[in-house]
């Protein structure tokens, strides 16, 4: 029963966002103000969310997160969560060979790594139509240059990990 609440959660809260109707049209007659994302941002936003595992950093670069990038935070990271959890889980049962023989093996263990794991996929793939999609209601592409949102930079590691990435605010 507790799995049929959660997968239902997931459902709404994915299609909540898209079918989100817009409060602020306005008054006939006036135009709102549109936020203005430069053609760089939008860009570099959409390939950083579509070919890293990172979820949400597209819409942050974008400055879009706050607006709906947050939701692939907080989903596509509950289910590494999971998955993380239930690897965990799996490794640390003791003598799987002998509690298979005396059946007392349980499979609980595999339901989060394995929920976890197909539900990433169309998470993801929402995510990527999500990063090129731009609601023109709220967002303006313009093509002045602006100062990025956030800094990324290729840094070597002090621990001997080898290169890493390093995000800031300017």
């Amino acid at each position: 029963m507790k799995l049929k609440t959660i997968l239902l959660a997931i459902v709404c809260g994915l299609f909540s966002t898209s079918l989100h109707a817009s409060s602020e049209s306005g008054q006939q007659g006036q135009e709102v103000k549109r936020q203005e994302i430069t053609q760089s941002a939008y860009t570099v936003g959409g390939i950083v969310g579509t070919f890293t595992f990172l979820p949400g950093v597209g819409h942050a670069i974008q400055g879009r997160w706050s607006s709906g990038g947050w939701i692939h935070t907080a989903l596509q990271g509950g289910l590494v969560v999971a998955v993380l959890v239930g690897t965990s889980v799996m490794f640390s049962m003791d003598d799987i060979e002998e509690r298979k023989r005396d059946g007392s093996f349980s499979v609980a263990p595999l339901v989060p790594i394995t929920l976890g794991s197909l539900a990433y996929i169309p998470l993801k793939i929402y995510e990527i139509i999500s990063v090129w999609h731009i609601d023109t209601n709220k967002y303006q592409l313009v093509d002045k240059k602006k100062p990025s949102p956030v800094i990324v930079s290729p840094v070597l590691s002090n621990t001997g990990a080898g290169m890493m990435v390093a995000m800031s605010l300017p």
